[in-house]
């Protein structure tokens, strides 16, 4: 009998079927009862899979705290109906005056400084009923930034320029301007050529432009009411490029409106 083969991962059984054959004249046996071999598959067992444990969830790191801009106060954005009382003149002349205006508080026009000044804390602008084109004395048309004289009125087509000309800090209800005289020898004071005042009353007055002053401006109950100070320096030109005239007053009024 010969080899069986034996395929991989199998086993061979052998069984051996035993009987007797027809017997031969001589006692022999004629014939064998075959042997039957057998091939049966043994399946090994399943090896048992390893659990991979979940990973660990890393906690989420908390943001950072997001910094909220300050909130605007309810006063940075304000109209008042003012009266103002003052005098103005040039040399060694001046004249008293009452005038009627109103006073404007608006959020900063240039927000990131572009001017080279910082930024203004609020912008201001005020604008008596009379028009210094008129000529009348202490008609005045003032503003911290080139885009509130327009909203003031005296020209639209400085708008869009954003110009800041003074620095202005508020320390709560309290309001300090200084036009800026300083940069270039001249400062930006110089551009806004809509700043400007009169010193006389008459059609053929002089028209004054606003070269440095300061002014404080102080706010009581909830803003409901104002009150301040002006004291402007300017120039009619005749005079060359010092200043040559002047204008001071002080002023208190009353909210008329939220602005904008």
């Amino acid at each position: 009998m010969g080899r069986v083969p034996l395929a991989a991962s199998s086993c061979v059984v052998l069984v051996l079927v035993a009987g007797c054959g027809d017997s031969g004249d001589d006692g022999s046996t004629n014939a064998q009862t075959p042997i039957t071999v057998t091939e049966t598959e043994i399946v090994p067992p399943r090896a048992e899979k390893k659990r991979t444990p979940p990973p660990e969830e890393e906690e989420p790191t908390p943001d950072a705290p997001r910094e909220e801009p300050p909130e605007e106060s309810a006063t940075d954005t304000a109209d008042y109906s003012i009266a103002m009382n003052g005098e103005a003149g040039a040399g060694s002349g001046s004249a008293q005056f009452t005038e009627s205006a109103v006073l404007l508080i608006r959020p900063p026009a240039d927000k990131e400084g572009a001017s080279g000044n910082g930024v203004n804390a609020v912008d201001i602008g005020i604008k008596t009923a009379d028009s210094p084109l008129a000529g009348v004395t202490g008609a005045l048309w003032f503003a911290t930034n080139t885009s509130l004289s327009a909203e003031i009125g005296s020209s639209g087509n400085v708008r869009p320029s954003a110009v800041d000309v003074a620095v202005v800090e508020k320390q709560g209800d309290a309001i300090n301007v200084e036009l800026d005289g300083n940069q270039l020898g001249q400062g930006t004071s110089r551009i806004n050529y809509l700043n400007i005042f009169n010193v006389t009353t008459s059609p053929t007055a002089q028209i004054h432009n606003v070269l440095q002053g300061t002014m404080t401006v102080e706010l009581a109950d909830g803003g409901q009411s104002v009150s301040g100070s002006i004291d402007l320096g300017g120039s009619s030109g005749s005079g060359g490029p010092q200043v040559s005239s002047h204008l001071t007053a002080r002023f208190e009024g009353t909210r008329t409106g939220a602005g904008g």
